[in-house]
């Protein structure tokens, strides 16, 4: 386990990795500092999906999964949890259109929050933390740390 040395390595520490809420004009800063220690920064636009199957399709493509990905939630807890996926100390991972989504595919979208903060959760025992952040305020994600 990594632990921060302080507030600008917040991002090392694996134990707090997880999913959070940010707004957009603050993503920059969170680059910054992932670039800094080396981590993939990758992002995945969901406002122009309309259904689960269409956000799905878009998180693999956007986060580059391997062929196997089945655009399902078990496929994409498989690809998330998996430290390997990347080869980078960490991964951040920026999604936005979390607010029309939740207009577009309802109850799945406690489906997709639970899946990814289980994702990240699985990963707080590797060395190679996975950080997930949302554009919108969701019940029971909480502001990211120290971004």
């Amino acid at each position: 386990m990594n632990i921060a040395r302080n507030s600008d390595d917040f991002l090392l520490d694996s134990e707090r990795a997880g999913l959070y809420y940010l707004p957009t004009e603050r993503w920059e800063n969170l680059g910054q500092q992932a670039r800094r220690h080396g981590f993939h920064f990758l992002t995945a636009d969901l406002s122009a999906c309309r259904t689960t199957a269409e956000a799905l399709s878009e998180l693999g493509r956007a986060f580059a999964f391997p062929a196997w990905y089945g655009a399902n939630f078990d496929a994409l807890l498989d690809c998330l949890a998996d430290p390997d996926w990347l080869m980078a100390p960490g991964q951040i991972l920026l999604i936005s259109g979390f607010a029309s989504l939740r207009r577009s595919i309802g109850e799945d979208l406690s489906t997709l929050q639970e899946v990814l903060a289980a994702a990240a959760e699985e990963r707080k025992t590797s060395a190679k933390p996975l950080w997930i952040v949302i554009d919108a305020p969701a019940r029971g994600i909480t502001p990211c740390p120290g971004a």
